[in-house]
């Protein structure tokens, strides 16, 4: 064994060995100092943040984050977020490079990520804007936990499972925007019955075997830059086109008239003229009257989005979508030239 030891061969082997090792030791210490170098500083429970954030995948949000600007990339971003908690992956939103923000894509985000239906229990985490007046938009929505300090909260997000209408919850928020945009509490029914139809309809838009446990989320935005509030109002059911309501219906439009597509669908159910001349009954009067909403300049800037269609009423747009909402969501704005009374 001894003269083994001894011979050239041997040696050049261990000593390549050795060299190698060296070299790999070398690399983890330079490892490991750059690894203390990257966490001088940072609090401890910082840097436990840190690792748990790690083994999150991290989803990066459409730079427009806005669900009526950017319907179809929102869509397309929540419906990564499903598929990676249907493989049971924690998911990080990411909205660090984030440039545009409007609180319609924060009530959609909320109605994802806190039901329990959908998380599945599998561990969700966000992070906030760059941008400080998107840092501070979401910030006071209180989507991560966090909520503004100040004491005169003029943002609310409301969420309720019930099929009940609720009134005192639509007063409430009527004296409060109407306080922020005339500088008085006023009554404005337009409003007042639109939030009453919407809180009404989430139990037509429910599962049959859902009906009652139905959630409907609404958020109100004030934009101080242009003195305006805004209402966002969203149910996570089957949708206008698939819920109870359009039973029977849409079969005698398309056989009376042809009418397959659902913007045409939509466009019958709000004006209601092909259904007058024949006697087509559709239940419920809900998307009608706040429509007519709009039309008596209640409030502005009024759309729809539910299953295929995206509707933008005020200028009569009817776009059909690439990619699905299961859900009904409504928006509209309230500005210093709607109608009010004291």
């Amino acid at each position: 064994m001894k003269k083994l030891y001894t011979t050239a061969e041997y040696k050049k082997r261990n000593t390549k060995r050795a060299k190698d090792r060296l070299k790999q030791q070398l690399l983890s210490k330079e490892k490991a100092k750059a690894k203390r170098r990257a966490t001088d500083g940072v609090p401890i429970a910082e840097q436990r943040e840190r690792r748990i954030i790690s083994q999150f995948e991290s989803l990066h949000a459409p730079s427009n984050f806005s669900f009526v600007e950017n319907t179809v990339a929102v869509l397309a971003y929540l419906e990564r977020i499903r598929e990676k908690i249907n493989h049971r992956k924690p998911v990080l939103i990411n909205l660090k490079d984030i440039t545009n923000l409007t609180n319609d894509a924060i009530v959609l985000l909320l109605a994802i990520v806190k039901n329990p239906a959908i998380t599945k229990g599998v561990p969700i985490k966000g992070n906030y804007p760059r941008d400080e007046e998107l840092r501070k938009i979401f910030q006071e929505s209180g989507v991560f936990g966090a909520s503004s300090s100040d004491s005169e909260h003029k943002n609310y997000i409301l969420t309720r499972q019930n099929k009940k209408a609720e009134g005192g919850i639509a007063n409430e928020l009527i004296k409060r925007a109407t306080k922020i945009v005339f500088g008085q509490e006023a009554r404005c029914m337009g409003i007042y019955s639109a939030l009453m139809e919407c809180m009404a309809n989430t139990c037509y838009h429910a599962k049959p075997q859902q009906v009652g446990q139905e959630t409907w989320w609404l958020t109100v935005y004030h934009d101080q830059a242009h003195n305006k509030v805004s209402f966002a109002f969203i149910d996570m059911g089957v949708g206008i086109f698939k819920s109870s309501k359009m039973s029977g219906f849409r079969d005698k439009l398309t056989s009376f008239f042809g009418i397959t597509d659902n913007r045409d669908v939509l466009k019958e159910i709000i004006s209601g003229r092909k259904m007058s001349s024949t006697k087509i009954p559709y239940r419920g009067k809900g998307l009608p009257n706040i429509y007519r909403g709009l039309e008596r300049n209640y409030y502005s800037n009024l759309k729809i989005i539910s299953n295929d269609v995206k509707a933008d009423l005020s200028t009569d747009k009817f776009e059909r979508l690439s990619k699905e909402f299961s859900g009904t969501f409504l928006y509209w704005e309230l500005n210093n030239t709607n109608r009010w009374t004291s």
